[in-house]
């Protein structure tokens, strides 16, 4: 938490488990490198950041993990990432899995199964609609 508290600029400590908020990652002149989403396991936190942008994200965040307890993994090449969007998007997905999506709230988030594959199931997204944005 300290670590991710570090480097970008909501304060991640705030977050619940299960919660997710949109943040900006800084660099050293205080101005926005990049934004990301943060999400709040019980054992970890994940950010996700722009994939056109990873490899130089992480490589700036890198340069602050030793002055922190923490391990950085990136998962970029073993995730898939599945936006469904629109006002259908509930009704669509929930067939699809077990999970109550309807008791996801917008900027929160579930582990569960869709289609029987193990999922992050988040109900975030920049469309400006109702949808859910699914990690395998």
């Amino acid at each position: 938490i300290a670590f991710v508290n570090h480097v970008t600029t909501n304060d991640v400590a705030k977050l619940e488990v299960g919660q997710v908020h949109y943040s900006t990652i800084l660099n050293e002149r205080g101005t926005i490198e990049d934004d990301c989403l943060v999400y709040r396991f019980a054992d970890r936190l994940m950010i996700v950041v722009n994939a056109s942008n990873k490899d130089k994200d992480l490589a700036h965040v890198l340069r602050y993990r030793d002055r922190f307890d923490c391990t950085v993994e990136d998962r970029s090449e073993a995730m898939a990432l599945l936006a469904v969007q629109g006002p259908q998007a509930e009704a669509i997905l929930q067939t699809l899995t077990a999970t109550d999506l309807s008791a996801i709230r917008y900027y929160w988030f579930a582990e569960g199964e869709v289609a029987g594959v193990p999922a992050i199931i988040s109900r975030t997204g920049y469309t400006g609609e109702d949808g859910f944005e699914l990690y395998f």
